[in-house]
């Protein structure tokens, strides 16, 4: 009750709150409709997380045709907040050219601000960047640091890529079939933890 009060007098945190109510379904049946319009109530007072959660329902269609345009709109409000989620999924609807133009330099730019903030799924993608070539020049030696800092932090396709990586080794990288089994092992530990955690 003090939430709807707080909300039809205009606070953005109790409209925020709200909307994620209906997102989630938390007290109230789940509507991503009404989550929507409750985003969008604090969105406009520059409310950076409901601005992200927007970016997020055009992106999948969720309560609104989806509409990657928009959701980039959404997302880039939000990057200009610093908010990093939103640097991630700006950056993978410019790989992908979602929305509007395919742009891998602002994408792997994207990934290096987030990825340098902590984002672990921002490293990883950067390092596939730096592998490919893609958005920056080729450069293993930065994938590698990218894909380690990624997996410190569970991310099992970084390990496995490690683990292919020392495997077969890449120019002055020489093959090295210890590390390589080592983070094969990691890896198959993080999935059968994932496979083995009950869904939420």
């Amino acid at each position: 009750e003090w939430y709807a009060k707080s909300a039809a007098q205009g606070n953005a945190n109790a409209q925020f709150d709200i909307g994620t109510l209906y997102y989630y379904g938390e007290g109230v049946k789940q509507d991503y409709k009404k989550a929507r319009l409750w985003f969008e109530h604090a969105a406009k007072k520059n409310y950076v997380a409901a601005q992200y959660n927007l970016g997020v329902l055009y992106e999948k269609g969720l309560g609104v045709q989806q509409d990657y345009f928009k959701a980039r709109e959404w997302y880039q409000r939000a990057v200009k907040q610093g908010n990093v989620g939103a640097m991630v999924n700006l950056g993978n609807l410019y790989g992908q050219g979602l929305g509007g133009e395919k742009n891998e330099l602002k994408a792997f730019d994207l990934y290096k601000k987030a990825a340098e903030k902590g984002d672990y799924a921002a490293q990883y993608n950067l390092a596939e960047y730096y592998r490919a070539g893609q958005g920056t020049s080729r450069d293993m030696d930065k994938a590698i640091y990218w894909y380690e800092k990624s997996a410190s932090q569970g991310t099992v396709g970084a390990m496995e890529k490690l683990s292919k990586i020392y495997r077969y080794g890449y120019k002055h990288i020489p093959a090295n079939q210890a590390l390589s089994d080592e983070w094969a092992h990691k890896a198959a530990e993080a999935r059968a933890k994932e496979n083995a955690a009950p869904d939420q």
